[in-house]
């Protein structure tokens, strides 16, 4: 019963929304892959957001995401396509389970080998340094809403401060809170990954990660 209350709810959402002509808008990391496909098929517009090896290894690690590569092999055509160059990696990270560094280290070289080829592909795409946001969220996200031909409002902008101000805390302090000290939530990792851990992320990660990320990034 409570899904078949959802599912009505939402129809009456999503109802209402078409009718007041809002976008919808599919946040959805594991959509990746399939990006080009989803702009194809819908005329979506693509962000992409580009997250330093370190933070997002870090998000896993506190997390304990554990990535099912044995997931990948069954998708022959993406294995055999943009991640053709991982094949044996994917293969021996299936057989055997790798610690979640190791498995964030081969995760973000496999997305963000894809996504050069991305950028070099789409020029209509828009893809932003999640570290440049963090920086400064309301000229950061004033150029998204302008390049997705979108009205940024006095209620934006204030949102946005709520939501990344420097009166929130560094950390999540409950499950389900986004809200973050968006400057210093950036060097979390640092406390995150010990030592070890970091050196393993730059040197695993360095070869795609210098077309994103500098010396001092790290």
């Amino acid at each position: 019963m409570k899904d078949i209350f959802r599912m009505v709810r939402d129809m009456f959402h999503f109802r209402l929304f078409k009718i007041e002509k809002r976008r919808p808008l599919l946040k959805d990391p594991m959509a990746f892959f399939s990006a080009e496909w989803l702009a194809s098929a819908f005329d979506m517009q693509i962000v992409v957001i580009i997250r330093h090896p370190a933070a997002f290894a870090g998000s896993l690690k506190i997390a304990n995401w554990r990535f099912p590569f044995s997931h990948l092999l069954r998708q022959r055509e993406l294995v055999e396509t943009k991640l053709r160059r991982f094949k044996d990696q994917i293969e021996l990270f299936a057989a055997k389970e790798k610690p979640i560094v190791e498995q964030a280290a081969l995760l973000w070289n496999m997305i963000y080998s894809a996504n050069l080829h991305y950028q070099a592909d789409h020029p209509d795409w828009l893809f932003i340094r999640h570290e440049d946001l963090s920086l400064n969220p309301e000229k950061g996200f004033q150029n998204v809403y302008h390049c997705l031909d979108l009205n940024f409002t006095d209620i934006i902008k204030q949102k946005i401060f709520e939501y990344s101000g420097s009166h929130n805390p560094n950390e999540r302090i409950k499950a389900g809170s986004v809200r973050r000290n968006s400057v210093t939530n950036m060097k979390t990792w640092r406390q995150r990954l010990t030592d070890n851990e970091i050196i393993y992320m730059r040197e695993a990660t360095g070869k795609v990660a210098a077309h994103y990320y500098d010396d001092a990034d790290w």
